[in-house]
């Protein structure tokens, strides 16, 4: 029931709102100079008594104290609930799109917050669209958390209702280059939303043998045929692995080598499932055999007609199905490496994320990726979580001459800075593509070693 306010309570209000309307307007951009203000008593769903929302308008459109629906794409920046630290007004529907560029993310930080606090936040909250999922906040809870994206855009937005006004939120935002070994890719299932593809820049030599590596998932098991990559020319695979009616198919040259002997060895159907699979496939022109490596096993395939052949250089390969014959795996790709040269089973053994593919590596500079397509995640293989606790180590394999087993050479770099005490202690100095979560200390040192191992 709407209450009418006398003579006295209604100059009192006039009082208030002429200041509280001269006050706000400092922060608004106003579009006319016609604004009008509607004084309302209604009642209060907290004291049960009056309280006057503070409505106004300016030629139909709601006066607040800032523009709320911006779109930011600078590197870094700050943006507030309208008219904080003051009482956010009633009535608002605000909306926060950040954009990063392809191979960023967003993390955004709660400096302060405080929004009317209800049961599963249903009068005044803010929303947090990640790209995956949508989390919703109200009351105090989300003060001093950050908050990161899992693709390059977020979506921020904050809505209030009719009465009960709080302080508000400070947000601050930064823009982060996130390493290629922090994302998964979804393969497209169609053409139209894009190709996973290897970039332009990369050159792919002859190849009379070589060493494949990644990791897949499988998302849908109804679809029985598909390929997981395929490097071709002009409309000819040469290198290709997926599944036929006949099974699990490494194709060189037009040549399919079944793996399934190596793959099943469990009985399964599949070997890609719902969690990353990692598979490495080891051909070499000189031999009758395709070996396999998994995590628990390295297996050998017969596949003599394979033998004598080579790959064409300077092709195109694409993650998924670049030709309508067959589907794309429906699934995610990840740390897709490839070496010219054989590998035995003893280097794959001791094979670890910090060694590049001296062909193909998993780096942002050498693949063409549509922004949806990734997907930054703490939990795959080569995040490294001790990152900020170790050296830097990159490696490369090279191979060695006829008869002489490969050689793995690390290039690391540490950091040596004085502790309070005086003494050296060891830190990792860590890509700067990543946020660091102990800051460098003054007066450090740089130490750089080159190890050349025989493996």
């Amino acid at each position: 029931m709407v209450k009418s306010a006398g003579p006295k309570e209604r100059r009192l209000l006039e009082r208030r709102y002429e200041w509280r309307l001269q006050h706000q307007m400092q922060g608004t951009a106003l579009i006319s100079s016609a604004v009008s203000c509607t004084l309302r008593v209604v009642p209060s769903r907290h004291t049960g008594g009056t309280r006057v929302p503070h409505v106004c308008h300016t030629d139909g459109l709601l006066l607040g104290c800032a523009n709320c629906k911006l779109e930011l794409t600078a590197p870094s920046g700050s943006f507030n609930s309208p008219c904080y630290p003051e009482m956010y007004p009633n009535s608002q529907d605000c909306r926060w799109i950040i954009r990063a560029p392809i191979g960023f993310i967003i993390q955004v930080t709660f400096v302060d917050f405080e929004v009317e606090e209800a049961q599963n936040c249903m009068y005044d909250s803010l929303s947090i669209n990640n790209g995956e999922t949508i989390s919703r906040f109200c009351g105090i809870t989300a003060k001093g958390l950050s908050f990161n994206s899992t693709r390059d855009v977020m979506i921020i937005t904050f809505v209030s209702d009719f009465s009960i006004q709080k302080k508000g939120f400070s947000i601050t935002y930064n823009i982060v280059a996130v390493s290629l070994q922090n994302q998964k890719v979804t393969i497209p299932q169609n053409q139209s939303s894009g190709l996973v593809s290897l970039s332009s820049k990369v050159s792919v030599p002859l190849l009379k043998q070589l060493t494949i590596c990644f990791e897949a998932t499988k998302t849908n098991n109804s679809i029985e045929n598909w390929k997981a990559f395929s490097y071709h020319t002009s409309n000819k695979d040469h290198l290709s692995f997926g599944k036929e009616a006949y099974g699990h198919v490494f194709t060189v040259s037009d040549i399919p080598c079944i793996l399934d002997p190596a793959l099943l060895l469990d009985g399964s159907k599949d070997f890609f499932t719902e969690s990353f699979q990692q598979l490495c496939v080891i051909w070499n022109s000189s031999s009758d055999y395709v070996f396999v490596s998994t995590k628990n096993s390295y297996q050998a395939v017969s596949c003599p007609d394979a033998k004598d052949l080579s790959i064409p250089g300077n092709g195109n390969l694409t993650l998924g199905s670049y030709s309508s014959g067959i589907e794309p795996l429906h699934g995610d790709i990840y740390n897709f490496r490839l070496w010219d040269f054989a590998m035995d089973s003893g280097t794959l053994a001791n094979l670890s994320c910090e060694v590049k593919g001296n062909v193909i590596n998993w780096e942002n500079d050498l693949w063409n990726i549509p922004s949806w397509a990734r997907k930054a995640e703490s939990n795959l293989s080569c995040v490294g979580h001790d990152l900020a606790r170790r050296p830097i180590q990159s490696c490369h394999i090279t191979r060695a001459a006829d008869n002489q087993p490969p050689m793995k050479r690390c290039h690391i770099t540490s950091m040596l800075s004085r502790n309070q005490s005086g003494g050296n202690e060891g830190t990792a100095k860590v890509s700067p593509e990543v946020p660091h979560p102990y800051p460098p200390r003054q007066q450090e040192k740089k130490l750089s070693l080159d190890v050349v191992e025989t493996l």
